[in-house]
């Protein structure tokens, strides 16, 4: 009986003080179902990753049109656009998130390091 109580106590201990990875939100919660505003003062563009796999951009220098498209995030780090509208000037693209939290995300877009901020 003793060794059952020490072997449960310590399997407790073990499980209550060792890292939970479920604790920690994923990529994709952080990113989804709010805009993104780049850190940039001309030709800002805001970018929307529904939860759904929707993505629509705005693009400050062409005024209020927002475009559509689809999205996925693969292995919690590449954001892949693709299959946009047809006549969306915007080709498909891809970003690599370097780091991301509830309102800010640092991003790789090409060989260009973009800082993101959610909008207000």
């Amino acid at each position: 009986m003793k060794k059952l109580i020490i072997v449960l106590w310590i399997w407790g201990f073990a499980t209550c003080c060792s890292s939970n990875d479920a604790t920690t939100p994923s990529n994709r919660s952080l990113l989804v179902n709010k805009w993104w505003c780049e850190n940039l003062i001309a030709g800002q563009s805001s970018y929307y990753f529904n939860s759904s796999g929707v993505f629509q951009q705005k693009v400050a220098s062409l005024g209020s049109t927002i475009y559509v498209g689809k999205w996925r995030l693969t292995n919690e780090k590449n954001i892949e656009v693709y299959e946009l509208e047809q006549g969306s000037p915007i080709r498909p693209f891809s970003l690599t998130i370097n780091k991301i939290s509830n309102t800010e995300m640092n991003a790789t877009k090409g060989l260009n390091k973009v800082d993101y901020k959610v909008c207000q």
